[in-house]
């Protein structure tokens, strides 16, 4: 072999210098891998066709391996894929193989990799999914509360993103994802449909709910107490509202039936002790806090009554006045008269007037008539443990010749004496049991002349002369 040039020797690195020339052309056959791309056959695929993405390297030594990794728009790092060749496909391609690819290549001498290739699937709109803040849920759809703010969200899964049209009730009222009521009202209740559309592939999907607008009934519920027959029967009630109220009974033997807007509990007379308490709750989804009502029962007994007297006289053509008071009776009973044919009296039937005046209930007859008002009359007084009535007989004179009038006068005075009389009496006992009286408060009576209107709150002495004159 000739001298080696030394100005190449000084450039070689000392262990080259001891290598034959057929070694140094083995070395340089080996060529290091160029910086891969990725090339996709459709960058902007849709969802259902296939894609086959390659990666080309211009040099490098074979053998070459590869390797494929693949991130996600919003994923934590790139994923390795598992493939070892040149060529990727993807065949269906879906929204899930949406991102980046990066592909590496690698011989004896080096490794690369490429930079990402985006990989863009379209797709959707999917079947919009409607939310409600804040949530309420009906079987229909939703509801929300009388003058509160309600927002509506509609979201289809798309790529591109959707556009967003709101109609109610079939008419557009608002374009976006987002429909914003400040303040519902009634008018707002209807059947809301969401339109999404994807401009990229013209297609549209859409989803409808039913928003109904709650409002409680007005005030308060009410109850009440419905006599019958030895029995009680508890009346709750409160209409309207949207829905309707949910009530409950409660009582001293635990809880009671539940309706909506109206219930009813009875009960046996003779099983309520005295002062039992009832109360009716009302709740509705508007509401907060439940709205109740109580009823107290009082000592429960037959009515008692009294009239004045129990035979009265007028002169004919005359008007004859029949008095009836209440002594007692729980709860409160109702008077009516009843006739000499047992019919029930109406005011302006044949000449009747009723006089009702708190616990008491005045017959007056105008015209007494012998064929057409004479007879016994009875007062009943009726509540849902019993009844009681009184009787009082009306006599209806003829019309004297006037040589008799002194002695008839007479005995007619006597008998208005003697019934004013009983009637104070009776009215003297009223006043003086008010234990008798239901716990329910009774008007006050009507001021009136009537000496049974006058005060009670001590005896009363009565002191009647009769003279007559032979």
């Amino acid at each position: 072999m000739g001298a080696v040039d030394s100005r190449w020797a000084l450039r070689r690195p000392p262990s080259l210098l001891l290598l034959p020339p057929l070694c140094l052309l083995c070395l340089g056959a080996s060529v290091p891998v160029s910086k891969p791309q990725v090339r996709l056959s459709e960058p902007s695929p849709v969802e259902g066709t296939s894609v086959v993405a390659t990666c080309t390297v211009r040099e490098g030594t074979e053998p070459m391996t590869f390797a494929w990794k693949h991130q996600a728009p919003r994923g934590h790092g790139e994923a390795p894929l598992g493939v070892r060749e040149r060529v990727l496909l993807l065949d269906p391609v879906n929204r899930t193989h949406l991102g980046w690819y990066v592909c590496s290549a690698h011989n004896a001498v080096n490794q690369l990799s490429s930079d990402g290739a985006f990989l863009d699937v379209i797709y959707g709109p999917d079947k919009p999914v409607i939310t409600m803040e804040p949530p309420g849920f009906t079987e229909e759809g939703f509801w929300a509360s009388e003058k509160e703010e309600v927002t509506l969200s509609c979201l289809a899964a798309s790529n591109p993103p959707s556009h967003y049209v709101w109609l109610r009730d079939h008419t557009q009222v608002h374009t976006g994802p987002t429909y914003t009521i400040a303040s519902a009202s009634r008018a707002h209740t209807g059947l809301y449909t969401c339109l999404a559309h994807n401009s990229r592939l013209d297609t549209r999907t859409q989803t409808a709910i039913q928003l109904s607008i709650y409002y409680p009934p007005e005030g308060q519920p009410s109850c009440a107490v419905l006599p019958a027959p030895g029995a009680v029967t508890l009346v709750c009630a409160w209409p309207g509202g949207l829905p309707a109220a949910q009530l409950q009974w409660e009582g001293p033997q635990g809880t009671g039936p539940a309706a909506l807007s109206n219930v009813t509990w009875s009960h046996a007379a003779t099983q309520l002790p005295n002062g039992s308490v009832f109360t009716c709750t009302g709740q509705h989804p508007a509401l907060a806090l439940p709205a109740p009502c109580r009823t107290t029962l009082c000592a429960r007994e037959a009515p008692q009554l009294a009239v004045a007297t129990a035979r009265v006289s007028v002169l004919e053509g005359e008007e004859a006045w029949l008095r009836c008071v209440l002594l007692g009776g729980t709860p409160p009973a109702h008077l009516l008269w009843l006739g000499p044919q047992r019919q029930l009296l109406e005011p302006g039937d044949s000449g009747f007037m009723l006089h009702p005046e708190g616990s008491q209930l005045h017959l007056s007859i105008r015209g007494a008539d012998p064929a057409r008002h004479g007879g016994t009359y009875q007062c009943v007084a009726r509540n849902a443990v019993g009844n009681s009535s009184g009787s009082i007989l009306l006599e209806v004179l003829p019309d004297p010749p006037f040589s008799a009038y002194p002695a008839v006068l007479g005995a007619a005075g006597t008998g208005m004496m003697v019934a004013t009389v009983a009637s104070l009496l009776v009215f003297q006992y009223a006043a003086r049991h008010p234990e008798a009286f239901p716990c329910t408060e009774t008007p006050p009576a009507t001021p009136a002349s009537d000496p049974a209107q006058e005060s009670m709150d001590a005896p009363v002495n009565v002191t009647i002369t009769v003279t007559a004159t032979p």
